[in-house]
């Protein structure tokens, strides 16, 4: 195998053409702590989290008659926000995309050179493919684990928007009862 200065490979009988490094690289596509939109996002949610938090402990968000709507309000401010983690998750879902994408088209060519070479197997034109894409392999798994930390964002914040629908319905059906 050539390298990108041109040397060949120990043990490969002639040299077969480099291949060109991955068009999406990680660096590329930040973790989402690095971007500032998503830290300004996912903060904005940390307060209303606090403040939540800071309202039960008061024990304002139960119904007082006079907080009846709190809950309410704080449910739809963070369902907005908490939905706006989709676009990010979405912009990793494509990345994702192409990265497999590029991962199996390399490999496939890693795997025909081998293959075609004098003394080459499938078994072992498949190992060798694998082998000269771990990289590539790694940087798959790194944006899949950066949308699944997206996604644990989402499941945290959305959890509490389930808990405050739930704290709007109990006092929509005392209301009634009432």
């Amino acid at each position: 195998m050539t390298d990108s200065d041109g040397f060949i490979e120990a043990g490969a009988s002639k040299a077969v053409k480099a291949h060109v490094p991955s068009k999406a690289v990680v660096q590329d596509v930040p973790a989402p702590s690095e971007s500032t939109a998503y830290t300004r996002l996912t903060k904005q949610l940390e307060i209303q989290h606090g403040e939540l938090i800071r309202l039960e402990a008061e024990g304002k968000l139960v119904n007082t008659g006079t907080q009846s709507g709190l809950a309410g309000e704080y449910q739809r401010r963070m369902r907005l926000n908490v939905n706006m983690l989709f676009s990010f998750l979405n912009k990793y879902i494509d990345v994702l995309s192409d990265l497999e994408k590029e991962l199996a088209e390399k490999r496939q060519a890693l795997f025909m050179e081998q293959f075609k070479q004098p003394k080459g197997s499938a078994n072992s034109a498949e190992k060798y493919a694998k082998e000269m894409t771990t990289v590539d392999q790694a940087t798959v798994k790194i944006v899949q684990n950066r949308i699944n930390q997206i996604k644990n964002d989402y499941e945290r914040y959305n959890g509490i928007t389930i808990s405050l629908q739930s704290t709007v319905k109990a006092e929509s059906t005392e209301r009634m009862a009432g």
